[in-house]
């Protein structure tokens, strides 16, 4: 392994780490900031407003413990090939809130595809500190227009390296602007803008819990492909669809959802297909569901998910999706009104405060009271020590007495044990072994003595050997080798103990020292 490779590697074990440490210590923040307003319990409820060509939706979403749930709908249709204009959208959305009796909600406008520019383009992973600032200075490269003429947001794809995958969505502000302050004029603040489009993705996202998918749009007379990836929209394709053609709209719509799924698998995913097509392309879609390879599903049943108690085939699924958007943490969506900018998390610091205060003043009780319990108790005990200090000293001087006698006592018998009775089988072995043999090794345990040497026949040594009292059972533990320079044999033997004998020899050893001391004292005593 080259320095370089072996720098490239710590290199890596340190950003995985930081990048751990940084999740880590977000975690444990949003923990220890945590409070009853969190957005994830906190009611909310949310009207969104979806411009589309020659039509206008109108969907009111709730969200209660984090469950989002659809409540009003409404479609107004409008000239064809025209988009409905600042007061449309405003009577329209004055008239929907009457219609659901919502007052003071979120407003989230959602703006048609045709309005936006998406782009990706790679920079340099040194500008995540000021990403905002860069993408703005870049905006006139990546669209047609400046950071002050345009309303945008971004979403970084993926981080390889030193190089960083950002996705941009814009949208000419002046395209837009008329509609909010429109709106604004009429007491109603528009706190979201983002593409319908978007929307969709984020509404099969919360509904399907699949975060990878492309989706296709089939009208009268056009279709449009997203592909969603982790939940954002990265691309979009759109193409002209002939009146009762099916065939030439089947080749392109093939096309548009190839190019989409090559799309994805240069980003490494396998995206779900997701079709819906207008009453009037039921032939296209038989024929797209017949051919295609990969299976395609549908946005059906997204009413009892959201518990929609109206029709289905009525419901926006552009409006409600940029509503669900807006109202779902968990969201990937665009907001163009930010221009780039996260907001940071405000930490509730009062009902912190206040938490901290009463979870300190808790801990002090908890800390104080069995301290001074606890100190009551030791006085108490000192009070008897005191009394019974002389006695205490008396019991342990005669504790520590015991304790040495006891260790003696051990000693003795260790002694007693292993000593005497060594001494005494190497005494036999010494008598045993004849003149000319020799040991070279001798391992005595409790159970087994054990030897080794030199004798000039080995195998006379085995019935002397049996013939001792202190030996049970004796055998080689090897064949014996002839060594013709010494002429003698050289052997191993295992000897087992004779416990008996021992212990009968060990006791008449007693008797016979108890006599000794009684002999010694009495002579002592007379002198």
């Amino acid at each position: 392994m080259t320095d370089m490779t072996r720098a490239e590697n710590i290199k890596s074990i340190v950003a995985e780490s930081t990048e751990r440490i940084r999740s880590i210590s977000s975690s444990l923040r949003r923990i220890l900031t945590y409070t009853p307003l969190d957005n994830l319990i906190l009611p909310k409820k949310t009207v969104s407003v979806s411009i589309e060509d020659g039509a206008l939706s109108v969907a009111y979403c709730l969200r209660t413990f984090s469950k989002i749930y659809l409540k009003g709908i409404n479609n107004f249709p409008f000239q064809s090939g025209k988009y409905p204009q600042p007061k449309d959208v405003t009577s329209s959305l004055e008239l929907s809130l009457n219609e659901f009796g919502v007052s003071d909600p979120e407003i989230t406008l959602g703006i048609p595809k045709a309005w936006i520019v998406l782009r990706a383009s790679e920079f340099p992973s040194t500008i995540r500190e000021n990403i905002a600032g860069v993408i703005a200075g870049e905006m006139d490269r990546l669209t047609p227009f400046s950071a002050d003429e345009a309303l945008f947001d971004f979403r970084v794809l993926r981080e390889e390296g030193d190089r960083l995958t950002v996705v941009v969505m814009a949208v000419r502000a002046s395209s837009v602007m008329p509609y909010i302050n429109d709106l604004k004029e009429s007491g109603y603040n528009v706190s979201r803008i983002t593409a319908s489009l978007s929307g969709l993705g984020a509404l099969y996202q919360y509904t399907n819990q699949n975060a990878d998918n492309i989706i296709l749009e089939a009208g009268d007379n056009e279709y449009v492909g997203s592909l969603f990836v982790d939940g954002f929209l990265r691309k979009t394709l759109s193409g002209v669809l002939k009146p009762g053609d099916d065939e030439s709209g089947l080749v392109a719509v093939s096309e548009c959802l190839r190019v989409l799924s090559d799309t994805a698998g240069h980003e490494g995913i396998s995206p779900e297909i997701v079709a819906r097509f207008s009453k009037n392309r039921d032939a296209l879609k038989g024929l797209l569901e017949s051919r295609i390879e990969s299976p395609v599903r549908t946005m059906e049943g997204i009413d009892k998910k959201l518990e929609f108690s109206g029709p289905a085939d009525e419901i926006p699924y552009a409006a409600t999706g940029c509503a669900v958007q807006s109202m779902w943490p968990d969201s990937q969506g665009y907001n163009l009104l930010k221009k780039g900018i996260t907001e940071r998390e405000k930490t509730p610091f009062v009902l912190s405060l206040i938490l901290i205060i009463a979870l300190v003043s808790t801990w002090i009780f908890y800390l104080a009271y069995p301290i001074k319990l606890e100190g009551k108790r030791l006085e108490s005990i000192s009070e008897q020590i005191n009394l019974t200090r002389d006695e205490a000293r008396e019991v342990e001087a005669l504790k520590k007495e015991i304790d040495n006698i006891a260790s003696e006592i051990v000693s003795l018998e260790k002694f007693k044990e292993e000593f005497p009775m060594r001494i005494d089988i190497v005494k036999e072995l010494t008598n045993i072994i004849p003149d000319g043999s020799y040991l070279t090794k001798l391992r005595i345990t409790a159970e087994t003595v054990e030897i080794e040497g030199n004798a000039g026949s080995a195998i006379e040594l085995l019935p002397k050997l049996d013939a001792s009292g202190y030996f049970a059972k004796v055998e080689f533990t090897s064949p014996t080798i002839r060594d013709a320079k010494m002429n003698s044999d050289r052997f191993r033997i295992k000897i087992e103990i004779n416990r008996e004998f021992v212990e009968i020899e060990r006791e008449n050893m007693d008797i016979k020292i108890e006599k000794m001391k009684g002999t010694y004292s009495a002579d002592d005593t007379e002198e």
